[in-house]
């Protein structure tokens, strides 16, 4: 697992680790969410993305991104089942 502190820095992770799976929030300094959705998907379309927020977003917008959503605050159980969507 690799963190970052802002969506930049997430972003240029990326490149250099290109992992299995992306989770983002989208409220992030430097480079929100969306942004950083939009440059995974013109790299890599196919990549798997979980967005983990506590704001109300219009949801339709984030399916269109074909990214799963879990909302905050989310507990480890929670958790597995978008992570289960994935395989």
């Amino acid at each position: 697992m690799i963190t970052t502190v802002d969506g930049l820095e997430g972003l240029t992770r990326y490149y250099e680790t290109l992992p299995d799976i992306v989770l983002t929030d989208l409220v992030m300094p430097k480079m929100n969410g969306f942004k950083l959705i939009a440059a995974v998907r013109d790299f890599r379309p196919d990549q798997q993305i979980i967005v983990v927020t506590r704001e109300h977003y219009d949801y339709k917008t984030l399916e269109r991104a074909n990214v799963l959503i879990a909302h905050k605050p989310i507990m480890a159980l929670e958790f597995l089942g978008p992570v289960e969507q994935l395989h």
